[in-house]
């Protein structure tokens, strides 16, 4: 086996070769799954807790009842959460693409020195008087 200091990409195909296969590899639907699993698991356990606590607030049969809650609430998020990926999907790439009336139109953003310009003649023209201290650090 090659050493990890001098690998090539031949040396590292034969690396790759003798390492062993992973379980979850070959599941492709339980690996595309499991991100919404856990975050709907740990959203849902979260809001339940925030929100027994603000109806019951804490008693006795706080963890039943939050329990109960959470138990009720994460099968109905998680298939709800997994059936809207491609929705949400498709959503993001819709309002994250630039139209083409915006694309057409370019603008330049604005430079230090122009802001400065603006920042000092609006101090003027109020009559204001800027207090610098005697070092500005600048980190441009």
């Amino acid at each position: 086996m090659p050493s990890l200091t001098a690998l090539t990409h031949t040396n590292f195909q034969t690396l790759a070769n003798h390492r062993p296969k992973r379980e979850l590899a070959g599941s492709k639907s339980l690996a595309s799954m499991l991100p919404t699993l856990l975050t709907t698991g740990v959203i849902t356990l979260v809001i339940t807790a925030v929100m027994r606590m603000l109806w019951l607030g804490f008693s006795n049969d706080f963890f039943a009842a939050w329990m109960e809650a959470w138990l009720t609430t994460w099968p109905i998020a998680f298939p709800l959460a997994y059936m809207s990926i491609p929705f949400v999907k498709r959503l993001t790439n819709y309002l994250a693409t630039p139209s083409a009336k915006s694309a057409s139109t370019k603008t330049s953003a604005l430079s230090i020195s122009q802001i400065e310009k603006v920042a000092s003649n609006a101090t003027v023209k109020n009559q204001l008087q800027a207090r610098r201290t005697a070092t500005i650090h600048r980190y441009y």
